[in-house]
């Protein structure tokens, strides 16, 4: 049974999603964490061999689901921490919600979650931010 719904927050580098998840002070499950392993062979590259973080194929949008439910579902996930200088997950991070009726997902690739948490009855709502920064206090 869903006892939280989700805000996904999409948006290019910059464009201030992790400020604005921030400001509003709700938990919050980092989406750019759920980047594929290195030697996944899905990993998209460009012609040099260099990952293309920009290509949403390096992004496991099963497992950003999957967490996403796991967390509206029972309240508590344990999200990977991805670090793109090493291309893997270096270890993971418990995401509580606390009670919390709502958390946001934030990521490069959020939008591509919207269909599938409605369909699962997980979102409260989607928005994608412009390539426009969110100044900082």
């Amino acid at each position: 049974m869903v006892s939280a719904r989700v805000v996904l927050l999409a948006g290019p580098s910059g464009s201030g999603k992790s400020t604005l998840a921030a400001r509003l002070g709700w938990p919050t499950l980092r989406l750019d964490d759920f980047y594929r392993p290195g030697d996944d062979p899905l990993l998209p590259r460009d012609a040099e061999g260099a990952v293309d973080w920009e290509d949403p194929d390096a992004w496991n949008v099963d497992e950003a689901l999957s967490a996403i439910a796991e967390l509206a579902t029972t309240g508590r996930v344990a999200a990977p921490v991805y670090a793109i200088s090493e291309n893997r997950p270096v270890g993971t991070q418990e995401v509580r919600l606390d009670g919390a009726p709502v958390f946001v997902a934030e990521g490069l690739f959020a939008d591509r979650l919207v269909a599938r948490c409605r369909a699962a009855g997980l979102l409260a709502d989607a928005v994608v931010l412009a390539g426009r920064s969110i100044p900082s206090r």
